[in-house]
């Protein structure tokens, strides 16, 4: 039975609407909860007409153009019978208001992994240093946020046990075509934490190999901490992927004459390729075949392309523009007749679903725009390297027709 283009519509809104909705939570997606009271601010001059704080409940998660994610806080700073008065944060120069209650206020944000100093002046004096900095002791499933970007490489940081710390990793490539090697950025920050000659973070370092980074970092209090960033990166970078599926199917086949359908079980066999162009576009390729006394084999050439990227970079709409050509025989002793046909389709994915570093969700979908060619092929694929498909394909042409449907266990081969 075809199904219905109505459920396939539906399907599609439901999928974006709940995009759309998740989308607008967070600017970023973090895989630890910081809590505000495990941070403190500290003022060097006691200045008792300057008070300051977090403001409760207003983290935001933010991805720097390093890919470096990181919490953002309001911060407040009140000042009381002090003319003339400014505060200076980064590179900004603050100009506090007054407020109702006549008192000098300014609201900004500040990086809680990097907060830097926060100086008040009045006039050309200096009146007061705030810094922030984490207390309480915690573990480093609390602490530490390594980054998905970085799953793949097995990353692992060393001798910052209990410090709040977030890494993001960036993948470049180097070297000519079919020669290239990976680079792999690696950017990183720890608050209050530098560089023995005082340089703050953020931290860079590149890796084209496996061999481990060591760096000695140090607090407020001149302690040192032995830092050693540990991966696992292949040096040879491979554009080409292989996959191959197998599994059981159900499938019916019918031509011409009336009540003369075969239904069967049959061990399906997929192929799947992907040669990947740039970074949002590649090259894909599949092969699906049934057979028993019917054969039915469904092959499709794509050219794949991200279209949009949200919930950090973690749910992806993928297009895909291509052609097919199907071979079937519907009996032992027919003839297997060959078809071309045009079903445009599109990818939804879901890198690191619940919280498992990376597994993949897929669902997909091709349609066929021809109204004299009946074609649905829908896929659901849970996994990473090795995953589960579940697969329903749908042809008819005339007086042929065919349909699958079952689960396929698929393991890479290249």
């Amino acid at each position: 039975m075809r199904i219905n283009y109505w459920f396939k519509l539906a399907t599609l809104i439901s999928l974006a609407f709940t995009t759309c909705l998740y989308a607008d939570v967070k600017v970023g997606e973090s895989s630890i909860d910081v809590d505000l009271r495990k941070f403190k601010v500290f003022k060097r001059e006691n200045n008792q007409n300057i008070r300051s704080g977090i403001i409760k409940n207003s983290t935001q998660w933010v991805r720097s153009s390093e890919n470096l994610l990181t919490p953002r806080v309001r911060f407040r700073v009140m000042i009381d019978n002090t003319p003339d008065v400014h505060i200076e944060y980064l590179d900004k120069k603050i100009i506090p208001t007054r407020n109702v209650h006549n008192t000098k206020e300014a609201e900004f944000y500040i990086d809680l992994f990097n907060p830097g100093r926060i100086k008040i002046y009045q006039g050309a004096e200096l009146i007061e240093t705030l810094s922030i900095d984490s207390v309480g002791k915690l573990t480093n499933k609390q602490s530490h946020l390594i980054d998905y970007s970085c799953s793949p490489y097995k990353l692992k940081v060393e001798g910052l046990d209990g410090k709040f710390l977030s890494v993001g990793c960036k993948h470049h490539l180097t070297g000519p075509l079919g020669k290239e090697r990976n680079r792999i950025q690696v950017t990183w920050t720890s608050p209050n934490l530098t560089l023995k000659g005082g340089k703050t973070p953020p931290f860079t370092s590149f890796h084209k190999n496996s061999n481990p980074v060591y760096i000695t970092l140090v607090d407020q209090y001149e302690k040192e901490y032995k830092v050693k960033i540990d991966m696992r990166v292949k040096e040879k970078y491979r554009r080409t992927k292989l996959a191959l599926g197998l599994g059981p199917y159900e499938y019916k086949t019918t031509e011409g004459v009336v009540n003369d359908e075969v239904s069967e079980w049959g061990s399906a066999f997929m192929l799947y390729g992907r040669y990947d162009l740039f970074e949002h576009a590649s090259l894909r390729a599949f092969e699906a075949i049934v057979a028993n006394k019917s054969i039915f084999n469904n092959f499709g050439f794509y050219f794949a392309y991200t279209l949009a990227e949200v919930m950090d970079h973690r749910l992806n709409f993928t297009a895909l523009l291509g052609a097919q050509t199907v071979s079937f025989r519907h009996k032992k002793d027919g003839d297997l007749k060959h078809s071309a046909i045009l079903p445009q389709g599109f990818e939804i994915s879901m890198r690191h679903v619940f919280g498992w570093e990376n597994y993949n969700l897929v669902y997909g979908m091709f349609l066929s725009p021809q109204s004299e060619v009946e074609y649905d092929n829908i896929w659901l694929r849970f996994g990473k390297k090795v995953f589960g498909e579940i697969n329903y394909i749908s042809w008819g042409e005339k007086s042929k027709k065919a349909e699958m449907f079952g689960l396929s266990i698929g393991f890479p081969i290249y």
